[in-house]
């Protein structure tokens, strides 16, 4: 049985071939100016904010689309990533950890871009469910990636480091960073072995979390299908969705056993910013 994506259950069709298809015009709206406004990175410098969202949109378009290419090239194993539907500064991401305490675990997060894209400060990373980790809240889910990135510098940095952070600190717990759930840190330091068991039912909540329908509402979240305890994959025309280089022993999908390398689609398409369709 092959399950459809949520863009094929919400609209009624798939997405047609990486050489020929593309989403829906509308797939990708330009922050509005609430949006905008109510960003946390943003509320201080209005003027200049008010100014990008008015002839900056091309900007942004393009700065985005060559942060996607450069994610893509980079195949970062374990890693899924895909722009929202919603809106072009939100990224969803499923990350499968292989090493370390929380070894075997399948997180869902948001990444979020500001406004100011590429400046407005490290895109913030935000996992639903949250996980029990130290440098994540219990309540909000956000991750402190400060240990990894203490300053964004547009120069220098780009949206898969924010990931490799991520990744990194699921395989080694930093012991001197600021705490952002005290209870997961003090464990930590005081009682590895609980630590260790909250983690395991951590990661139990997490895989079951995702095998439910996105919690987003968002048709360019991933859905999963487990065949068993031990296997997780994505839904059967993944391809359809996104680029990724992978073997066939990380996902059980015969699209992933082709020889042929998955080539997906985005509304990121050279040549063809959403701020210029329908202008």
């Amino acid at each position: 049985m092959g399950p459809t994506t949520q863009n094929a259950k919400n609209n009624g069709e798939a997405s047609g071939s990486a050489a020929g298809g593309s989403l829906p015009r509308a797939a990708v709206k330009k922050p509005t100016k609430e949006a905008v406004s109510s960003h946390p990175t943003c509320q201080a410098n209005a003027p200049r904010v008010e100014v990008l969202r008015t002839y900056g949109n091309v900007f942004l378009e393009y700065t985005l689309m060559n942060e996607y290419a450069i994610f893509r090239k980079k195949f970062l194993p374990g890693v899924y990533i895909m722009p929202s539907f919603d809106s072009a500064l939100k990224w969803f991401c499923v990350i499968f950890i292989r090493t370390g305490i929380y070894e075997g675990g399948a997180f869902r997060l948001l990444l979020e871009m500001s406004p100011l894209y590429p400046e407005g400060g490290v895109p913030r990373v935000i996992f639903d469910p949250p996980v029990f980790h130290p440098l994540i809240h219990a309540i909000t889910g956000e991750m402190d990636v400060s240990c990894k990135i203490a300053k964004w510098r547009r120069e220098e940095n780009h949206i898969y480091q924010v990931v490799e952070a991520v990744k990194s600190l699921f395989e080694k717990i930093p012991e001197d960073s600021k705490a952002a759930n005290r209870e997961a840190s003090k464990l930590h330091k005081n009682n590895p072995e609980e630590f260790k068991r909250v983690v395991e039912e951590c990661i139990a909540q997490c895989m079951d979390h995702l095998q439910r329908e996105s919690p987003a509402g968002d048709p360019n979240n991933f859905d999963f299908v487990a065949h068993d305890a031990h296997d997780l994959s994505l839904s059967f025309d993944e391809s359809s969705l996104f680029s990724l280089r992978m073997d066939s022993s990380e996902c059980s999908t015969e699209a992933t056993k082709s020889p042929q390398r998955l080539q997906g689609l985005s509304w990121m398409r050279d040549g063809k910013p959403w701020a210029k369709e329908g202008s």
